[in-house]
């Protein structure tokens, strides 16, 4: 690691973990930190659940995707189409 200039360990765990991932690394600066969740896997009522639970704690999407496993990004998305469809059957209803 010295002779490279490698600063610690961790550095080469963390380019060996994108390597892994199939990410291109020419567009990575692999000396910051990579957030890498696996997506979660679920039903459609499990999603359900977990977006209510979100929106009960005031949208706390970050909070919610830690506390159940799943990606920011896949919650986000899960919250928008849920509103989405809950304002749809509001206007059924009219």
């Amino acid at each position: 690691m010295i002779k490279y200039n490698i600063p610690a360990k961790i550095t080469i765990e963390r380019w060996i973990k994108v390597y892994n991932s199939h990410i291109d690394v020419d567009n990575i600066n692999v000396f910051t930190e990579v957030c890498m969740n696996k997506t979660l896997k679920t039903t459609l009522q499990e999603r359900i659940e977990i977006v209510e639970y979100c929106l009960e704690h005031g949208r706390n999407i970050k909070g919610t995707a830690e506390l159940y496993g799943c990606t920011y990004g896949q919650l986000y998305s899960w919250v928008r189409k849920y509103e989405v469809l809950k304002k749809a059957e509001e206007r059924e209803r009219w």
